[in-house]
């Protein structure tokens, strides 16, 4: 067994577990052998996970800039968890420091004094996110002081001056007899696998259902996902029970809790949606791919790298409710196009979306650096 190479630290931000999160912590199991890593997470659960994984983790609190009264602490903190992080940079002697989406700015305040140390960005966000005042400046300051930066879509990458695109992907494949019992299903469950964030698409979904429903048979819209934790999107979640309930559209619609098993829903399901307004990369699409689920996605940015429209998916324009409807209502009543999508889907995610190459890609920034 080769000694492993370089003492790498994650910084990531994840409250809860995310296609972010997710992506990199598989990145970090796959290259064990070949690294040390060490994580930092704002979330005891995910520090607790990692552990029983055999990787060291830390609780650093993150606060995220929000227009409440909160904003006034963040200085604060940043510089907290900088004093914080320097010791772990200090006792775990790390060479690299890998920050999971750009807008953690302790990255770049360790950098400045830590000079010797390899900084890392993987920029998981796009301008039109929710900080998109700030995305400028942090884009400036990462070209800046980042010896690499790292992202998930030619859409991410288009807004910068330099860096590589290493797409996220699932260390995972499926059984190709599964494909065929989505055919045989005798009620048609078509699923939303999203947190109830405001942006993700939901609404749009309940309406574009609603169009759609006199067109299809014995149907199911269920959503999936978590709040993160926060009142304003528990809020939201509220929001989309009242509008369905005054659709009269309960027995048709069916709000759950997070999946702790993402897989098996997918798997189960006969048709996946994700009708969100901006989306750099998009794990729940890939997913789909990955477990052989025909999708329905917008044009929102990282979709559009992934699905090839009508070939291995459909793509439609965000918040075009009647083309969403018109989708659902093809695909529901279309038994052979959604085995084509499912067979290309496969296919795509095969050659484009290869788990091995794109760790394998991460790898090869790291030992460039530690070089």
């Amino acid at each position: 067994m080769n000694t492993p190479i370089g003492n790498i630290l994650i910084l990531d931000n994840s409250p809860s577990i995310t296609g972010a999160y997710k992506s990199i912590v598989s990145v970090a199991k796959t290259l064990q052998k070949k690294h040390h890593f060490v994580f930092t997470s704002p979330s005891p659960p995910l520090v607790e996970s990692l552990s029983r994984s055999k990787i060291s983790a830390y609780h650093i609190p993150f606060l995220e800039i929000q227009k409440n009264w909160r904003l006034f602490f963040y200085i604060p903190v940043l510089i907290i968890n900088c004093f914080r992080i320097q010791r772990i940079i200090n006792k775990r002697q790390i060479n690299i420091i890998h920050v999971n989406d750009l807008y953690n700015m302790c990255g770049i305040i360790l950098k400045i004094f830590n000079p010797k140390l390899s900084l890392v960005y993987h920029v998981r966000l796009l301008p039109t996110s929710y900080a998109k005042k700030l995305y400028y400046i942090w884009r400036k300051l990462i070209e800046k002081y980042a010896d690499e930066i790292i992202f998930v879509s030619n859409t991410v990458a288009s807004n910068f001056k330099r860096g590589v695109i290493i797409y996220d992907a699932i260390p995972d494949t499926i059984s190709p007899q599964l494909s065929s019992k989505k055919q045989q299903n005798e009620s048609f469950t078509i699923l939303y696998l999203s947190n109830y964030i405001e942006g993700k698409g939901h609404k749009q979904a309940i309406d574009a259902y609603k169009l759609a429903l006199p067109s299809i048979n014995n149907t199911q819209l269920v959503f999936k996902g978590g709040t993160l934790g926060k009142l304003k999107n528990q809020a939201f979640k509220n929001t989309l029970v009242n509008y369905t309930a005054k659709l009269g559209l309960e027995k048709h619609i069916i709000f759950n809790e997070f999946s702790n098993n993402p897989k098996a829903d997918v798997i189960k399901a006969d048709l996946m949606l994700n009708f969100s307004e901006s989306e750099s990369f998009s794990m729940t699409t890939l997913e789909a791919l990955v477990y052989q689920t025909p999708i329905i996605a917008t044009a929102c940015g990282g979709p559009s790298e992934i699905i090839e429209h009508n070939k291995s998916g459909m793509l439609v324009s965000v918040n075009d409710i009647l083309a969403m409807s018109k989708a659902i209502i093809r695909l529901a009543n279309d038994a052979a196009l959604r085995t084509l999508f499912i067979l290309e889907g496969k296919k795509r995610a095969e050659s484009k979306f290869d788990f091995n190459n794109q760790v394998n890609l991460v790898s090869s920034v790291y030992t460039r650096l530690l070089k």
